[in-house]
């Protein structure tokens, strides 16, 4: 009876530690699970936001690619008639021997020495004497060729009285009917830069054709329309190959589906024209609103008949947007090991105890209390190190040596602690970064008579690529000054480092730049001679003149300034000819200008951010929205106007965070 009565509590009190221990074990696995899971998301929503970023920026490479491509082509058609160069017209009756096959072009027999020529049904006599013109710029498109985006396919000309040509040459006659081209309509039609999606026909491949206008004379008369199309099977490896998803989709939304362009399956990329209905899988119709409507989202979901992780984004190019698909399964296979592990722990101690409860009593009692120890001194010297780590001390560390989940939630603790500092660290070097950056833009506008200036810049990270400046150059007068903003492609530090390098080179600038063309020349070849090859930014340098109330300016890749004069109550542009900073270094700026300023009058120059601005609809807040506001306000001050906009585009946004930098000078005159 005594050896009952002593056993009893004994057993009580295994009973009760083997309990709590088995669900400590469980909680510990639940939170593992937990972790697991959510790191799994954020890291598969980064991994696709990063990707599409990554496509956003090679589109803009594109762009500037296709007008040094433009440029190429209007030396070459303003050119004298070169003597003794053969045309080659393919006329589909065979592959000539110059003529290899290309793996990029899925093994199309072509050549990059050689530009393949056609003409229309309707050439004139002009398209004849073109096509020797078009044979010589092989060598120009072949450097384009080589240096372009991954996927480059083809480099294509078309001029208005009927002449055709095509890079790298291709057997094959080339279709006549180039007017119902739709790249080449929208590109005549107006539009300064187009984008559109296209099969080709020779490769079979879903492309991006990104196209622009040729001009030619002094009125700059377009007679025709220049592209490079390039394959979306190939753009997707290029972006989604470092990843290594277990699926990469490139798809566009129709009202209730999903059509795959391109898909990235293990190791093999290809095209596909696979549709997926929303009403297959409930959670599918989810998936299609996120795309449609141009979000970054992540979801749970059935995707293809498996249990998946489906994250997507928009690449911000026509109505392509970018999915990621990874099994759950490889995301539950930590937790679930986790799981097991410790519930065979579990079961092995229950099983210890009651046998050890068939032993002697003094013996059993023993094993109780060291049980009891080995338990609650553990727990105790965590939450006494996690108190000292709460208190600020990062030296804080667990010596556990108890070899059960305990240990290893102590070393898991020892190697948290200089995670966290160093993320704080970091956070502190970030907050640094950002003070010292925002002390670089100017702390007041200058005074300067006829004109009130402001200028802000709101930074959507601890550091930023945007930039405004107010410079008095010693090649000037008193009486003019310079106002400058540029635009970096991308955000973070990188972007803030070509922000600063510009800056200073704009400070410090050659006093043999006797204008502002040569003042962007002498910037522009300082970037590219020390940023790395993909960094670029635009920027727009305007000159105030006060005495002759007139404005000079130069325009690298930037969108148009905007005047305003209320006198007559409308608008004008003040665009450039020119390209990005950090591009080529042999580029040669061209200044403009415009005179007759009336009181009143309003110049705004801004960045992208504030016209790209989307609403929660996805819907971006435009040029138009700018316009009314400055028509409304143009009573106001210049630091009052400017603070009317960004309020707008705050109100706008309504409550989502800012996803670029918003930059803004307002002048007046008065």
């Amino acid at each position: 009876m005594l050896m009952g009565i002593g056993l009893a509590p004994v057993a009580i009190y295994a009973w009760f530690d083997v309990s709590a221990a088995r669900r400590l074990g469980a909680d510990l696995a639940e939170q593992a699970r937990w972790s697991l899971d959510e790191a799994a998301r954020e890291k598969l929503l980064l991994s696709v936001q990063d990707a599409a970023e990554d496509f956003r920026r090679r589109h803009l490479l594109l762009e500037t690619q296709v007008k040094l491509q433009a440029r190429q082509v209007e030396r070459a058609l303003a050119s004298p008639a070169p003597i003794g160069t053969q045309v080659w017209v393919p006329n589909g009756a065979g592959e000539p021997a110059f003529l290899s096959p290309s793996a990029r072009h899925g093994g199309v027999a072509v050549s990059f020495d050689r530009v393949a020529t056609a003409l229309g049904t309707d050439a004139s006599m002009a398209a004849v004497g073109a096509l020797p013109r078009l044979q010589r710029v092989a060598p120009s498109l072949r450097g384009l060729h080589d240096d372009g985006i991954e996927g480059t396919l083809w480099h294509h000309v078309v001029l208005r009285n009927g002449a055709r040509a095509i890079f790298p040459g291709r057997a094959g006659a080339l279709s006549s009917d180039v007017a119902n081209l739709p790249w080449y309509r929208a590109t005549l039609g107006g539009q300064a830069i187009t984008s559109s999606r296209s099969v080709d026909p020779a490769t079979g491949l879903p492309t991006l054709i990104v196209a622009t206008q040729i001009l030619q004379g002094d009125n700059a008369t377009v007679v025709g329309a220049t592209a490079i199309e390039v394959s979306l099977p190939q753009a997707l490896e290029a972006v989604a190959g470092g990843t290594k998803p277990e699926r990469a989709l490139l798809v566009s939304a129709g009202p209730s589906f999903l059509r795959i362009v391109a898909e990235r399956s293990g190791a093999r990329t290809h095209a596909s024209g696979l549709i997926l209905p929303s009403d297959a899988v409930p959670e599918l119709k989810e998936l299609v609103a996120d795309v449609r409507d141009g979000r970054p989202a992540i979801r749970r979901m059935m995707f293809d008949g498996e249990d998946s992780l489906v994250a997507s984004d928009a690449i911000g190019v026509f109505d392509i947007h970018l999915v990621y698909a990874v099994p759950y399964r490889d995301v539950a296979a930590a937790a679930e090991a986790a799981q097991a592990s410790v519930a065979d722990r579990l079961s092995g101690q229950r099983v210890a105890v009651l046998w050890g409860l068939l032993g002697l009593a003094a013996a059993l009692v023993g094993v109780a209390l060291a049980v009891s120890r080995a338990v609650t001194r553990p727990v105790g010297q965590l939450a006494s190190s996690a108190r000292q780590l709460a208190a600020g001390d990062f030296s804080a560390r667990t010596s556990l040596r108890s070899g059960d989940e305990l240990q290893e939630l102590g070393e898991l603790f020892n190697g948290m602690v200089p995670r966290l500092r160093e993320s704080i660290r970091m956070r502190e070097s970030l907050g640094l970064a950002m003070e010292v950056q925002r002390d670089l833009l100017p702390q007041r506008p200058p005074d300067v008579p006829g004109f009130d200036i402001a200028g802000l810049s709101i930074y959507c990270d601890e550091t930023g690529g945007d930039y405004y400046d107010f410079l008095r150059l010693p090649q000037y007068g008193p009486g003019e000054v310079a106002v400058v903003v540029g635009d970096v492609a991308g955000h973070g530090i990188p972007a803030a480092l070509l922000m600063t390098t510009a800056r200073a080179l704009l400070r410090s600038q050659s006093p043999e730049c006797g204008n502002l063309a040569q003042v962007m020349g002498y910037v522009n070849r300082h970037l590219v001679e020390d940023s790395r090859a993909g960094r670029f930014m635009t920027m727009f340098l305007a000159l105030l003149d006060s005495q002759r109330r007139e404005v000079h300016w130069v325009s690298a890749g930037h969108d148009p300034a905007i005047i305003y004069e209320p006198e007559e109550g409308g608008f004008r542009d003040m665009p450039g000819v020119d390209i990005p900073l950090g591009v080529d270094a042999e580029w040669r700026y061209h200044e403009l200008f415009h005179s007759g300023w009336s009181d009143g009058t309003v110049l705004v120059i801004g960045t992208d951010g504030i016209w790209e601005t989307r609403n929660s609809a996805g819907e971006m807040f435009g040029k138009d929205a700018i316009r009314s506001l400055i028509r409304a306000n143009a009573g106001l001050a210049a630091a009052d106007l400017a603070r009317v906009i960004t309020d707008a585009l705050a109100e706008f946004r309504e409550g989502r965070g800012q996803r670029d930098d918003v930059t803004l000078v307002v002048v007046k005159s008065t």
